[in-house]
């Protein structure tokens, strides 16, 4: 997206970029069916899949940026299946799916 609206989005946009990573974007602000079927895989957006597998969010994204891991996760399969195991393995995997109402309008984040 040119102007992500939510802070976690453009941090996850300036990332991508900044690594050459081509990419497609829902808004899921505007897709509610799909944003509450996403919820109830990851609790936060943005998310980013990859090859049907989910890489984690902004701040997962962020992590494997900063480890150099991150073009590794998108290019292979094996990377790819070592950072969702660790995205599972997560704190924050086991915080559940729920937001706040005040994270709805927001876009969520992590």
């Amino acid at each position: 997206p040119d102007k992500p609206r939510c802070r976690f989005s453009r941090a996850a946009v300036e990332i991508l970029r900044g690594h050459g990573v081509e990419f497609d974007h829902i808004d899921v602000l505007e897709e509610p069916g799909l944003r509450k079927a996403m919820q109830a895989r990851w609790p936060t957006f943005p998310q980013l899949w990859c090859e049907g597998t989910l890489l984690g969010g902004a701040d997962a994204l962020r992590d494997l940026a900063a480890k150099c891991e991150l073009l590794d996760a998108l290019r292979s399969s094996t990377a790819r299946e070592r950072a969702a195991l660790a995205l599972l393995l997560s704190p924050q995997a086991g915080a559940g799916a729920v937001q706040t109402s005040s994270d709805e309008g927001a876009g969520g984040g992590e």
